[in-house]
């Protein structure tokens, strides 16, 4: 009799350990369904075109209570004279939980669904278990949204501020003012001839050009001024550097092998507009 009341008791607690891990979770709507009930809305607001925003979301509970905040978010690097819009230096997202006092940048895997990718990963961690969602999980969610990486870029962002402002100063000094232009968010390419043809760097437009000469490429502001020179000459394998001559300062690049020269220029051309020469 005793030993059937221990069998008993235990195939109850199975039965509910079951219930829980196997418990079914569903978006659907902009409502989160928990073993088919509802149990949390997941909502994104309308943007000005009165269509669904979805780089934004709210999770709350059946009681109206704020569970998380997701927002895009653009961190911008300080605006130069001749930019006419700032530009762009990381888009992220920031993920508040007012709950528990918390908030983070971070960079979710799949922008493009960003509800559904919250709520998966949030599953995987043993949310929806309970009303809320805890400290322990929102620190694991942040681990699986690469926090850690973004706040190290985040970091970066002052220091890169004050040199691009410096060394904007300083090429102005050496190579006059330049064109005013509009920003793209990234340097996404460089076209280039390796016969010295002239060709425009991809910055949303007329940064400047790069062009192919001696043992590198020279690269001229929007005045046609040369104000750097990049080249793998003298360096070690896999290494390469590009001078700045407005500041008598360079930085070496580090490529892979079979990396093609676009992408190498792309990464100079993306530095040297970051750091205030072009």
């Amino acid at each position: 009799m005793k030993m059937k009341l221990i069998l008993a008791t235990f195939c109850v607690l199975f039965c509910c350990m079951l219930n829980v891990s196997g418990q079914k979770v569903k978006l659907a709507d902009d409502k989160i369904f928990v073993d088919k009930a509802v149990k949390y809305t997941f909502k994104s607001p309308l943007n000005a075109k009165g269509k669904e925003d979805k780089q934004k979301a709210t999770l709350k509970d059946l009681d109206g209570k704020v569970i998380l905040e997701v927002r895009d978010t653009v961190l911008y690097l300080t605006k130069l004279p001749y930019e006419k819009t700032a530009r762009a230096m990381f888009h992220a997202y920031s993920f508040t939980a007012p709950q528990l006092g918390k908030s983070r940048i971070a960079l979710p895997k799949k922008i493009s669904f960003i509800k559904n990718d919250v709520v998966n990963v949030l599953e995987n961690l043993g949310a929806f278990t309970e009303p809320t969602i805890t400290a322990e999980m929102f620190d694991k969610l942040m681990l699986e949204y690469y926090a850690p990486y973004v706040k190290t870029i985040v970091e970066t962002i002052p220091g890169i501020n004050e040199r691009r402002v410096k060394n904007a100063a300083m090429s102005e000094k050496m190579f006059g003012t330049l064109k005013m232009r509009t920003n793209s968010d990234f340097i996404e390419e460089i076209v280039y001839s390796v016969f010295g043809q002239v060709s425009s760097i991809a910055d949303f437009h007329k940064a400047g050009i790069v062009k192919k000469e001696g043992t590198g490429y020279s690269f001229y502001n929007s005045n046609d001024k040369k104000i750097a020179f990049y080249t793998n000459y003298g360096m070690k394998a896999g290494e390469s550097r590009v001078q700045c001559y407005a500041t008598d300062s360079g930085k070496t690049f580090e490529f892979k092998v079979g990396e093609t020269i676009e992408n190498i220029l792309s990464k100079v051309g993306q530095y040297l507009v970051t750091e205030g020469y072009l």
